[in-house]
Order: C-alpha cells, then sequence, then structure tokens
C-alpha cells in the first residue's frame, strides 16, 4: 500500500503497466478475474474491507481518493456515497479516519446527485444522540451550504 504521495502516484501508474502498453486491459490474471482492471479490483477489495468496518483499510482508501482522478477518481466518487447510504454504523464508526480528508469528502458532494445526497443526509438524522457531532459533521458534507 502507498504510504506517500510518490508511491500512491506510482500505484495509479499500475493500470497502463498492467495492460502491457496497449489499450485494452487483461481480463483475468493467474487467479484474479479483472473485467474493470487490477486497479479497480484493488480498489473494491480495500472497499470490501471498508464495508466490514476495517479502519486501516477506511485510511488507505481514503488516502488513494485523495489524488483519484480520471477512472480511478470516478469509480470511486461513485462508490463512497453507497457506503454513506448503506453503511450508516460502519461510516459513524469510522468516522474519526473519514473526517481527516473531509476537504476531499466535501468535493464528493460535488459528485453526488441532489436526490442521492438527501437520501443520504435523511440516513443521518437522529442516528447520533445528543452532543454527538458526527451525524452533524456528515449531514454537512451533503446539504448544499
Amino acid at each position: 500500500m502507498p504510504r506517500n504521495d510518490e508511491q500512491r502516484k506510482a500505484l495509479w501508474m499500475m493500470e497502463p503497466i498492467s495492460t502491457g502498453g496497449t489499450t485494452e486491459a487483461p481480463t483475468s490474471l493467474p487467479g484474479i478475474l479483472m473485467p474493470d482492471g487490477l486497479l479497480l479490483k484493488f480498489v473494491d477489495e480495500i472497499f470490501d474491507l471498508i464495508k466490514k468496518g476495517n479502519a486501516t483499510a477506511a485510511d488507505k482508501y481514503l488516502f488513494l481518493y485523495e489524488d483519484a482522478d480520471g477512472e480511478f477518481g470516478e469509480y470511486m466518487d461513485d462508490q463512497l456515497p453507497k457506503l454513506f447510504l448503506n453503511y450508516p454504523q460502519r461510516v459513524l464508526a469510522l468516522w474519526p479516519v473519514f473526517k481527516k480528508y473531509h476537504k476531499r469528502l466535501e468535493m464528493m458532494r460535488g459528485f453526488t446527485t441532489e436526490r442521492e445526497a438527501k437520501r443520504i443526509a435523511a440516513r443521518y438524522e437522529g442516528l447520533c444522540k445528543a452532543g454527538d457531532s458526527r451525524c452533524s459533521e456528515i449531514t454537512n458534507i451533503f446539504v448544499p451550504h
């Protein structure tokens, strides 16, 4: 896993390397079915760990997301709102990790439909007890200011 900006950039370069200089990604590698390419498979694996509540995976995923653009940025922009919508208890538990990437999460709002943002904000209404600011912090990401 990349630990710094240089390593993260190198990771994003793995996709063109894995295609062997062609424009087509391999459809499989030994033991790994990959209709969408090696890096999307990698991102999916980390995302699955987040859905299980793994804080280290959340930190690694969000570190990658911070610099993701193009196909990978769009892919992750589609994944994260689903996490907020479908796994609110996991997001709340992992919020200290997510909060470190607040700026990038606010950018994600721009890639979320208004309907989806309202659904996400509604999921967090009333989930937190008085004095717990996590729900309002999450809602503020998805509600236009």
